[in-house]
């Protein structure tokens, strides 16, 4: 009877917690899809800060940057890089940093005599 009870409370424990994890897993999947979605999408900025007719008119976006309403009162346009842009330069940089440390190393540590 004692060994009954302890496998149906084992039972019932996993799946109560496979019932979190799957929970979790499904919110941490829609947080990364959204993120990869917001980085591909392009932003097509404000044409007029802060408002139609009464402000300061933004020049157009492109592919690689879009302009977005600043300052005080957002009556300025301030230039904007893509999100595509910035992970492009984020990712040459870590790879021109690891060249070099890698050339370094070679350098170093592996001429020959």
């Amino acid at each position: 009877m004692c060994s009954k009870l302890a496998l149906f409370a084992l039972i019932f424990t996993v799946s109560f917690s496979y019932a979190d994890i799957g929970d979790d897993v499904s919110k941490t999947y829609n947080s990364a899809k959204d993120s990869v979605k917001d980085a591909a999408t392009t932003n097509e900025g404000a044409k007029w800060c802060p408002v139609t007719l009464a402000g300061t008119k933004c020049p157009a976006s492109s592919v690689f940057h879009y302009y977005k309403c600043c300052g005080d009162i957002l009556a300025d346009c301030c230039f904007n890089f893509q999100t595509w842009v910035i992970i492009v330069f984020i990712v040459l940089g870590v790879l021109i940093l690891a060249s070099c440390i890698l050339s370094l190393f070679r350098f170093l540590f592996c001429r020959r005599n």
